[in-house]
């Protein structure tokens, strides 16, 4: 099956499910054979065939092709059930090698329907594998972060912040990462065993700016990019009896307060105050010349308080109207590389300005997608080491 003899694989199979006897994980790989199959057999159009004899076909083109993909995706959150039924049998029976087979092919047959509108369909699944994975401290690192991560993005979606939380932590507390060159080029013989570790962490805490550090740890750990914006946002709408201290956080929580609000007018103020918080961010991090945090999000600095920042708001200038051309021009009027250690405080604020844009579009409130619009299309960003930036541009794009 792996290596695409679909026909051979169908052969097999229909001549284990004919016999008779068998180990209970004998029976287990033949449920996960099965259930592969039927979703192998769905995207290349076998079973939709079957269904088109049976009625479910004519119609136009594009009406037909929507049918064919309905067809595609119920088969697919079939087979996932069944691989998930699968999977608690091996549970039962404490096979480590079938618990990692069925976590494997969850997770492969999740992929497919990891979308806003299917991601329901996936959270059982994937908290199973998570919790199968976690129970054997299985050393597919890299899975169980990923597992992890969607994990809580499914449960943020269903508004179970702790939860989310939970497994954001347990995303980020696994050591998923590469080792860097300057790790594998160290001497040990050269190491002096009475130095301290610690200091030597402030040492190099202290010859590199926090935009540097955390550049060189998303080179080594490429998936905390994603992580940690979550884990700010799931903490902020935790923490409901903190006052957020800096104007990002602030127009963050904003933004999350605005998904619940039902009524359009209340949505729309909302959106609007985080975007000003945003924009008297960016003005007051280019005056204070960021390198890592910029002054409105310095804790106990000399940031604004919440009534000099709504004072100031009034004193805003007017963003340009075509924000495609005002994105195409250089952040600083050059034709410069790309910083390949741009501020964290520049690329929380462009994440939070892509939330703002998409909640501006679902209202069609022309006005703030165009801020929004301009906000994200500005910066620079390194296209190999930051293309989750890029991908935010290229969507603000299509607007």
């Amino acid at each position: 099956c792996e290596r695409g003899h679909l026909g051979l694989a169908e052969e097999v199979l229909a001549s284990a499910e004919s016999s008779k006897g068998g180990a209970p994980a004998d029976r287990i790989r033949v449920d996960f054979l099965k259930f592969e199959l039927g979703a192998r057999f769905a995207d290349e159009g076998r079973s939709v065939e079957s269904c088109e004899e049976g009625g479910l076909g004519g119609g136009g083109g594009a009406e037909n092709e929507r049918r064919t993909e309905a067809i595609r995706i119920a088969r697919r959150v079939e087979a996932l059930k069944g691989l998930e039924r699968a999977a608690m049998a091996a549970k039962r029976i404490h096979d480590s090698e079938l618990l990692h087979i069925g976590a494997v092919l969850i997770w492969n047959m999740a992929i497919g329907l990891l979308r806003p509108h299917l991601r329901r369909h996936c959270h059982a699944g994937l908290t199973l594998v998570a919790e199968i994975l976690d129970m054997l401290e299985s050393p597919l690192l890299r899975l169980r972060m990923q597992v992890h991560l969607e994990v809580a993005r499914c449960e943020l979606a269903a508004d179970f912040v702790a939860n989310a939380n939970t497994h954001i932590q347990k995303a980020m507390a696994l050591d998923y990462g590469d080792i860097s060159e300057a790790q594998l080029s160290v001497d040990e013989s050269e190491v002096q065993p009475e130095t301290d570790p610690a200091a030597a962490v402030l040492q190099l805490d202290a010859e590199h700016t926090v935009a540097e550090r955390e550049a060189a740890e998303d080179a080594e750990r490429d998936m905390d990019r994603y992580l940690r914006p979550l884990k700010m946002k799931l903490e902020l709408r935790s923490s409901i009896y903190e006052e957020p201290e800096s104007l990002d956080e602030k127009a963050l929580l904003a933004v999350e307060q605005s998904k619940d609000a039902s009524d359009l007018a209340l949505r729309t103020s909302m959106l609007r105050k985080a975007a000003d918080m945003l924009t008297l961010s960016e003005r007051l991090s280019a005056a204070a010349g960021e390198e890592g945090d910029d002054a409105s999000s310095a804790p106990g600095g000399d940031g604004p308080s919440v009534g000099s920042s709504v004072q100031s708001l009034e004193h805003l200038a007017e963003v340009p109207a075509d924000a495609y051309v005002y994105g195409a021009i250089e952040a600083d009027g050059s034709a410069g590389a790309p910083s390949e250690a741009p501020s964290p405080a520049l690329k929380r604020r462009s994440l939070i300005w892509s939330d703002l844009l998409n909640l501006a579009w679902e209202m069609r409130e022309l006005p703030l997608v165009r801020r929004a619009c301009v906000a994200i299309l500005t910066p620079d960003w390194h296209p190999e080491l930051q293309r989750e930036m890029l991908l935010l541009q290229a969507k603000a794009q299509t607007v």
